[in-house]
């Protein structure tokens, strides 16, 4: 059995864990394929580099600290101090995150108009400044307070993009209001259920030295979580500028079924977060959980290849058809992305913090060079690159270069589990 001697409260969050990962993947997916449907190719181009250039920046500053959270909140009982010097911390990280937008808007973009609505586009995260209160309940094993305040976000996300197809509108800045609103109540609602343990965030509680503490452990994994961001949306960036909103839009909709892949590891990620820390000895669960992301993944990858083609025309349509033809070589990454997410979660319990970043920044490396040999594959060759950097992170990296983690161990005995060595 894979996952013996682990507790009723680890699995019970597991399932709650995956469940909201499941519904809001499935979800956030479901509003992606219908705004697509709405707008066309060429305006869900356009949409999607403007998402893009803020997508690169801005989730970096949610994975290096939820982590980091979890761990100080497991470790003491004044939680409203953490939180709160963390609130803190995560306003002033906001103020360099919108610095870095406006610099990469007037790089990026031609007119003041693209500016601002690029800019618009940072000011709809401003309320997942407080996102990291999710680290509270995954603490506490209580993944399923998440999946209620999903629900909430999402009843009030669909109900914001029918009406505006129903009035017939396509300005992207209402759309972008719509996803403020949506990030705005998924927040609202942790922060009631926070209040009702009673939990309450007060600036005037923040720790500059507690918050100095968690930033400087978090840093190295604001690198990695960036270099790992930077695998995810600079391509999209680059075949923006590059080869035309059309080309944007069509591996676009390659991009989000691949995305759908990682629903199982970031779950488990987050899930095991507590167990890896509470477990002086996880290699058993570390291993296990490898065969289990590679087993998954494989076959979720042999599914999506065979039948491509059915799957983008039955979610985006005839317009984006093209798109099968990024999703067969684009699928395949996912086994080892998704092998990533989990590894980087072992490396913050060993404190590996410099080993986590000369590993992306190793992976980084080795896309670029063949990002260079590839150019003349044109998009093609950028999916190309990005499956070359993942092979050099999670297997000549893991294998050849990390003797100091206990992933290399892991890794094979993985190996031996599933050809019964």
């Amino acid at each position: 059995m894979i996952f013996k001697k682990i507790s009723l409260n680890y699995i019970t969050n597991f399932i709650w864990n995956l469940s909201d990962k499941l519904f809001d993947r499935a979800l956030l997916g479901l509003s992606i394929i219908i705004i697509s449907r709405y707008f066309g190719p060429e305006l869900f181009g356009i949409w999607t580099l403007y998402f893009s250039v803020a997508m690169l920046i801005f989730p970096v500053l949610q994975s290096g600290l939820i982590p980091e959270v979890v761990k100080r909140l497991m470790a003491v009982e004044n939680k409203s101090k953490i939180l709160s010097s963390t609130l803190a911390l995560k306003f002033l990280l906001y103020t360099v995150f919108m610095s870095i937008l406006v610099g990469l808007s007037f790089l990026l973009h031609e007119n003041l108009q693209q500016i601002k609505v690029q800019l618009l586009f940072g000011l709809a995260f401003f309320p997942l400044i407080f996102e990291t209160n999710s680290a509270y309940f995954l603490s506490l094993y209580r993944s399923n307070s998440l999946l209620i305040a999903s629900a909430a976000r999402y009843i009030f996300y669909f109900s914001g993009i029918f009406f505006l197809i129903f009035l017939d509108i396509k300005q992207l800045e209402y759309f972008i209001s719509l996803l403020f609103l949506n990030n705005l109540m998924y927040v609202a609602t942790l922060l009631i259920f926070m209040k009702a343990d009673g939990i309450v965030l007060d600036l005037r509680q923040t720790n500059k030295e507690l918050a100095r503490g968690i930033f400087t452990n978090a840093i190295p994994f604001f690198v990695a979580g960036f270099l790992l961001n930077f695998f995810s949306y600079a391509p999209k960036i680059l075949i923006g500028q590059n080869y035309g909103p059309i080309e944007l839009a069509l591996y676009n909709a390659s991009f989000q079924i691949v995305n759908l892949g990682w629903i199982l590891p970031r779950s488990l990620s987050q899930s095991l977060l507590p167990i890896l820390f509470e477990k002086k000895d996880s290699s058993q669960i570390q291993s296990n959980t490898y065969l289990l992301i590679f087993l998954g993944s494989s076959i979720l990858c042999i599914f999506i290849y065979f039948f491509s083609e059915q799957i983008i025309l039955l979610l985006f349509g005839k317009e984006y058809l093209a798109a099968s033809d990024f999703l067969k070589i684009h699928i395949w990454i996912v086994i080892l992305a998704s092998m990533n997410v989990f590894s980087q979660a072992i490396m913050l319990k060993e404190r590996l913090f410099l080993k986590a970043i000369l590993k992306s920044l190793f992976g980084l490396l080795i896309c670029s060079i063949f990002l260079i040999i590839f150019v003349e594959l044109q998009i093609e060759g950028i999916i190309l690159s990005l499956f070359a950097g993942y092979i050099s992170m999670e297997v000549v990296f893991d294998i050849f270069m990390n003797n100091d983690s206990s992933i290399k161990r892991s890794k094979i005995n993985a190996i031996k589990k599933l050809f019964h060595i």
